[in-house]
């Protein structure tokens, strides 16, 4: 099992997540029906998730074919786009977990 990409979902530090004191129950004021799957930076969350799963298997596949130092640079610079697009939603992504699902985590943390 792997773990999640995003560490920190947006709604942590969000002002339309509201938790009811009664009930404990979570809503989302940014959409119309209070249900944060609605939400446009939840969605773009869901979204970078997809994208990064999607270029660590890119990776995965291209390991054998492309240069170390080559190959380091790129899964360098690209992990850091993700990290940013994650704080600039106000979640977190996890780097470690990326990097080693695109086969190079021993290699690059050195």
């Amino acid at each position: 099992m792997t773990a999640p990409l995003i560490t920190a979902e947006p709604c942590a530090v969000c002002d339309n997540n509201v938790i009811e004191n009664d009930t404990g129950y979570r809503y989302c004021r940014a959409t119309p029906h209070g249900d944060p799957d609605g939400c446009p930076t939840w969605q773009a969350a869901r979204e970078l998730e997809g994208k990064a799963s999607e270029s660590a298997a890119h990776w995965q596949a291209k390991i054998r074919h492309t240069p170390a130092d080559v190959r380091r640079d790129a899964i360098l610079n690209e992990c850091g786009v993700y990290e940013q697009w994650a704080s600039d939603l106000g979640a977190e992504f996890n780097a470690h977990e990326w990097l080693g699902r695109c086969g190079v985590a021993e290699a690059v943390a050195s």
